[in-house]
């Protein structure tokens, strides 16, 4: 049997001017930081002891939007995940640009 997560997390939206156009004047905006930290999440999580996938999607019609889906081989398989030293890492860098807390679906794939 295989565990997967689905979570779904939607970015703060970038700023904007007074005239409506996104303020590029950040070095980063929220949106690219997510993102960013969501590719570098996954390449350090897919090597994970007992990991099978982690795939990150971001809509494409709402650019604050992003899924990702991890693959493990038992449930269990995610306390290896949460002991990696980035999961802290990527929370503290993550958590004040998201909207509101993310939202995990729990499947058993059969």
């Amino acid at each position: 049997m295989v565990f997967t997560l689905v979570v779904r997390l939607e970015s703060k939206p970038n700023e904007m001017k007074a005239n409506g156009a996104i303020d590029r004047t950040r070095q980063q905006d929220k949106v690219q930081e997510v993102k960013a930290a969501l590719a570098e999440a996954a390449a350090i999580y897919v090597n994970d002891k007992e990991t099978l996938n982690w795939h990150v999607m971001q809509d494409t019609t709402d650019e604050t939007k992003f899924i990702i889906v991890e693959r493990y081989e038992r449930p269990e398989s995610t306390q290896i995940h949460t002991a990696n030293p980035h999961y802290k890492v990527f929370g503290e860098k993550v958590g004040p640009l998201l909207t509101q807390p993310y939202e995990v679906t729990r499947l058993n794939e059969f």
